[in-house]
């Protein structure tokens, strides 16, 4: 295969010489000697060629200066043809082709090959625009490469070839707004990243104005189709196209099987080894695909006589039932022509007949119904990164992430309530709110029920009611600045006019707001806020949506207007590369770490700077409400670390798609302000430590409808109820569990009946579970008890038995997560807690670091979540304060007032 495709790259490039006549070619290099090729300036070396390439393994980078600079966007043709063969050492991170705008350096404008920590062949496509993956993986084979820029009067429009010079069928291509490309490129660079034995290699460069310079020709007539019932695969080419002489199909999320692909090696000549039928072709062709790839489909023949191969008519050619039906749909199809000793690869046009798959439809049967909700729970807890993309979206992932959360539970339910009818999701919905004292305010609250709770009037209620509370409880209590990022000139405290630059619609400030890429926005104070000499609290909701410990998020403090001076404190996650939630103290203070792990759940964030005495403390809560309990404090000598008040705030990251909501700035006069006010829009979920109970708690003020809810802990701290470690489910934790942990060792975690480790298949970890927990028993009644399997159900939460209709629980609890699900209707919480039993199995110094999330009215809401130690009883832990309720009614009413008025 690597000698196929270095030939196939040498074709390609005499295919480009052999044009170029018809166009200009700007610049072009082969590599054979430092200072060559057309283009460049002469006294200028690459500096790293060896036997004809370019390549890092002998210098990286590499850079070499055009002469004269390349004005791309002013090329007569309107476009940028760039085009070279390429191969990389699997194991390097990133490599390939960089444009600059400076001699040896600059402003970076296009990077073509493989970028960073991508998998496929990119175009990194510069000024945070993301990148454009060919589909086509990386593979430590020569590959040849062709990129266009196509500059309009007001956008830009990429495209990209990957073994494939059908000019009319790049394998990817995007439009962006707006120029990116605009200077002229004044140098070229050959680069890698720099890790032991990692290396890229270029050769036969090519920047051109026109597509045949890049070596790029005409559409074939040939055609591949794919029926969507049987997943028949055929070629075929409306008129007669000879001298075929190999394909590749490739799936980006794995949508073949190989069982049932019908090769033509077999068919081919009847005197190869081993032997065909000769019914298709009289060469002897050979299968290039790796064995059992559910990715690629690839063969060809190797028989170098010039015009030979098989001959594709109107009459299709069946590859076989090799395709897996699914709403999925990305074969990409590519021949390989000899053309008198030329070969050429050739994208052809793919189409698909027969009724589409939809979403949902896990099985693809045509239906979507019990059978996929069944496949749908099995996922819970299985579903992983080892998996492909199809393997994965069977078992319920269906938004393509190979994670199976409640994300998917929303996406399935909504396509389950389509199929079925519209309102079938919702025609069980039960459940009257229970007379209260706080009777206003729950009118109030289910004026907005079905309504999104980012809503405007529950932001208003939430922003009243705090209010209210602070200007009743004390006189001396200050809100500094407060915003639930409801609108762009949203909150309290801020200079007039000024908004933040990258709150989203949803009304969270995000750094992924204005289409990605790592933004950033700042806001004034209108009065600078002054930290010295007193007690100041600072809370917001927070949560990063990708990425891992190497990144970074939160609210910087600034001296300086508009975030341009003096940055002396930080909060948010990773603030040192500690992977947990924390503060950058600045100066001398360095870092006060929570160690509390951040992961892609909502958390709550709260940090103090106390510097009412002769030094300054600071403190930090995670997801924890007990004032006395910080999760860690840290003195710094000196009342120094802030000693000038703050004039602006800025919220950035480092590219993980960092969220923030609900931001409080306040004094210490009043804690309830940051540990007792009640959360009016979502859920809490009260942790006993000491008992390892979980409760759901609604202090909302109104009933919230339920249809499902996931608990996570990242470090494995939870009880499923059953005996961990006890594989083979009788009840005991012995040397019969650990024969089925042996006997199983990398293969399917299923056969540990939930008690492993969570992950889909069974490792090492699973092994350290058993020995930890070697000589238990079954106790029975401990542990998670879920809405589905109580023996006494919980008043208007039916339980059901496989058909939707009641709660159900996931298939894959594990001591990372618990889920459970009810798909037809939706139940109601009253302000009663529900029990969930002891599903905390960290003990009292336990970490903190489970995660809350559930669907209400058809999205999905994170929740907060409160640590205790002690058992809180009923009269405390749900009933408001005399003076709290009044103003919760108060805050309702004038709601009520204000909607009426409108």
């Amino acid at each position: 295969m690597t000698r196929l495709l270095a030939w196939l790259a040498l074709a390609a490039f005499t295919c480009v010489t052999s044009n170029s006549a018809l166009a200009v070619i700007v610049a072009s290099d082969h590599f054979t000697a430092e200072g060559g090729g057309i283009g460049f300036a002469a006294a200028d070396d690459w500096g790293n060629l060896s036997n004809g390439v370019s390549t890092t393994e002998v210098a990286s980078p590499a850079f070499r200066a055009l002469d004269p600079p390349i004005d791309a966007v002013g090329l007569s043709s309107g476009s940028v043809y760039v085009s070279f063969d390429f191969a990389s050492n699997q194991a390097v991170n990133w490599g390939g082709l960089a444009f600059f705008e400076g001699i040896d350096g600059g402003d970076e404008t296009l990077f073509v090959g493989m970028p960073n920590g991508r998998q496929n062949f990119g175009i990194d496509l510069k000024g945070g625009q993301g990148v454009l993956d060919s589909g086509v993986p990386i593979d430590g084979q020569m590959h040849r490469i062709v990129m266009q820029i196509e500059f309009g009067a007001s956008n830009d429009t990429y495209r990209m070839w990957v073994d494939n010079l059908n000019q009319s069928l790049p394998n990817n291509e995007i439009t962006l707004d707006g120029f990116v490309v605009d200077d002229a490129w004044q140098s070229v660079r050959v680069a890698s990243d720099t890790g032991a034995g990692t290396f890229v290699t270029v050769d036969n460069l090519v920047i051109a104005d026109s597509a045949a310079s890049a070596g790029l020709t005409s559409a074939t007539n040939a055609s591949l189709t794919i029926n969507r019932s049987t997943g028949e695969i055929s070629l075929a080419s409306s008129s007669s196209l000879s001298n075929v002489v190999g394909y590749t199909l490739r799936s980006g999320v794995g949508a073949f099987d190989q069982a049932a692909w019908t090769t033509i090696d077999g068919r081919d000549a009847t005197d190869a080894t081993p032997a065909g039928d000769g019914s298709v072709d009289n060469d002897d062709w050979d299968v290039l695909s790796p064995a059992d790839s559910s990715t690629v489909l690839s063969e060809s023949t190797v028989d170098t006589t010039p015009g030979d191969g098989l001959t594709l008519t109107s009459s299709a050619l069946s590859l076989g039932n090799a395709w897996q039906p699914s709403p999925y749909e990305d074969v990409f199809a590519t021949l390989l022509i000899d053309n008198n000793g030329t070969i050429t690869p050739m994208g052809v046009n793919v189409s698909y007949t027969g009724s589409e798959i939809i979403a949902g439809d896990l099985d693809a049967d045509g239906d979507i119904d019990l059978d996929d909700w069944s496949s749908f729970k099995a996922g819970q807890g299985t579903v992983s990164n080892a998996m492909t993309t199809l393997e994965a979206y069977r078992l319920g992932d269906m938004d393509g992430n190979r994670v199976h959360n409640l994300d998917d539970f929303d996406l399935f339910a909504e396509a389950f309530d389509t199929a079925n009818g519209a309102g079938s999701f919702a025609a069980a919905v039960s459940g009257v709110p229970e007379p209260s004292s706080i009777a206003l305010l729950g009118i109030c609250a289910g004026l907005v029920l079905g309504i999104r709770r980012r809503s405007a009037i529950i932001a208003s209620m939430v922003a009243v009611t705090l209010t209210l509370i602070g200007l009743s409880s004390s006189a001396q209590a200050v809100i500094y600045a407060s915003d639930d990022f409801e609108a762009d000139g949203s909150g309290t405290g801020w200079a007039i006019g000024d908004i933040w630059e990258t709150r989203d619609a949803g009304g969270f400030l995000s750094t992924y707001a204005n289409g990605g890429g790592n933004t950033f926005s700042s806001r004034n104070f209108a009065t600078p806020i002054d930290a010295q000499n007193s007690l100041t609290y600072i809370r917001f909701d927070y949560r990063q949506e990708e990425g891992n410990g190497d990144n970074w998020g939160g609210f910087a403090f600034f001296e300086g207007l508009d975030a341009s001076a003096d940055e002396s404190y930080f909060a948010g996650a990773n603030p040192g590369g500690t992977n947990n939630y924390g503060f950058d103290v600045k100066g001398s203070g360095g870092l006060l770490d929570s160690l509390i792990s951040f992961n892609a759940q909502n958390h709550t964030v709260i940090g103090s700077i106390d510097q009412t005495g002769a030094d300054t403390i600071y403190k930090i809560w995670i997801d924890n409400f007990d004032v006395n309990s910080p999760n860690n404090t840290v003195t710094v000598a000196g009342q120094n670390a802030i000693d000038a008040p703050w004039q602006s705030l800025r919220f950035s990251g480092g590219g993980a798609h960092e969220i923030a909501d609900n931001l409080l700035i306040t004094d210490g006069a009043e804690e309830s302000l940051i540990f007792d006010a009640p959360l009016l829009e979502t859920l809490n979920l009260l942790v006993n430590k000491a008992t390892g109970e979980v409760t759901i708690e609604n202090n909302t003020g109104g009933s919230v409808n339920l249809s499902a809810y996931s608990i996570s802990s990242a470090s494995g701290s939870l009880d499923t109820g059953a005996t961990v470690g006890d594989f083979n489910a009788d009840g005991s934790v012995d040397l019969a569990d650990y024969t089925v942990w042996r006997d199983n060792l990398g293969g399917d975690s299923s056969v540990l009946n939930g008690n492993g480790s969570g992950s889909s298949i069974v490792t090492r970890t699973d092994y350290n579970i058993w020995k930890a927990n070697f000589g238990g028993v079954d106790t029975g009644g401990e542990g998670w008890d879920s809405l589905a399997d109580r023996d006494t159900p919980v008043a208007g939460f039916p339980q059901s038995a496989g058909d939707g209709t009641g709660w159900e629980t996931g298939d894959g609890a594990s001591l990372f997560e618990l889920e459970e699900y009810r798909l037809i209707g939706e139940s109601t919480m009253s302000t009663t807690p529900i029990s969930l039993g002891a599903a905390y199995a960290g003990g009292v110094d336990g970490p903190n670091d489970l995660s809350f999330s559930y669907r209400s009215g058809g999205e999905i809401l994170y929740g907060s979540i409160r640590y205790t130690t002690t058992v809180p009883t009923l009269s405390t832990a749900n009933v408001p304060e005399p003076s709290t309720l009044a103003l919760l009614v108060l805050a309702g009413a004038t709601l009520l007032i204000a909607k009426r008025s409108a």
